[in-house]
């Protein structure tokens, strides 16, 4: 399971608005990265960090403002390239990023021209954003080292909060969250570990996350900064009502193994 880790908080960054890699974004990256400053999100952030070494080569896809990326550096001395879609927010990871690559993770002729690689390659809350993610992950073989391995973030739609307003007959988007009016794709732990399997990864190791302040939906008026212990707690006793993400651990299966793998 996931280990703490120094709990410094990201820069703010300038501009106004959620991207992703692959997410057409409106014009900016500053509402993703204060979600993971102001309201939680970091905890998956902070989880995935326990499991990269120090000195190691990530690629971060989907970078934003290179928030996480600063860290990676500051407190691990990794080496970090980014991916990111929004050319202001890529501008600000360069600060941090040795090379930030700027475009479309569906375009395929952008995806094909990204020839770096890593030890570690980071999907932090960007595949649910793609309407197809496989090309992506099946082109992600090619940027892994030897021994490399892909760490995946993704929200899990079956949150005990979207179950109830499903039961009320509700399914309304937010700005920000696990009903992200961005988000293409929706995945549960069994749903995303299918989709892992079927482009040639293995999982090894599963950390579920709560950020939710409020995990017990009493409505607190000063509800918890940072996410409740209490939330914690019960996403590893019953990760499937009360993670309100995933973490995922995927080495690439051996050569022999993929035959049968699906090709997008």
């Amino acid at each position: 399971m996931a280990r703490a880790m120094t709990k410094t908080r990201p820069e703010r960054p300038r501009s106004t608005t959620p991207s992703a890699a692959g997410l057409p974004s409106p014009g900016g990256a500053a509402l993703y990265a204060a979600y993971h400053d102001d309201l939680g999100g970091f905890e998956t952030h902070r989880a995935a960090m326990a499991w990269i070494e120090p000195g190691a080569r990530v690629v971060d896809v989907g970078c934003s403002t290179g928030f996480f990326a600063r860290h990676l550096v500051e407190e691990k001395g990794c080496r970090v390239i980014g991916i990111e879609r929004d050319a202001r927010a890529a501008a600000e990871a360069r600060k941090a990023c040795e090379r930030v690559y700027v475009g479309n993770l569906e375009d395929p002729t952008f995806l094909e021209a990204i020839d770096s690689q890593g030890d570690v390659i980071f999907f932090g809350d960007v595949l649910e954003h793609l309407g197809d993610p496989r090309p992506v992950l099946l082109r992600a073989h090619e940027w892994l080292t030897s021994g490399g391995f892909l760490i995946c973030s993704v929200p899990n739609v079956a949150y005990w909060k979207i179950r109830f307003e499903l039961l009320r007959g509700r399914f309304e988007y937010q700005d920000v969250g696990i009903l992200d009016r961005t988000h293409l794709r929706f995945y549960t732990r069994k749903s995303f570990e299918r989709l892992i399997g079927e482009v040639g990864y293995r999982i090894v190791e599963v950390s579920p996350v709560c950020s939710d302040r409020d995990p017990l939906g009493f409505r607190l008026p000063r509800p918890e900064r940072p996410p409740s212990r209490v939330g914690a707690a019960l996403a590893l006793r019953w990760p499937g009502l009360f993670a309100t993400q995933y973490l995922f651990r995927a080495l690439p299966v051996q050569p022999r193994e993929r035959e049968g793998v699906r090709s997008a």
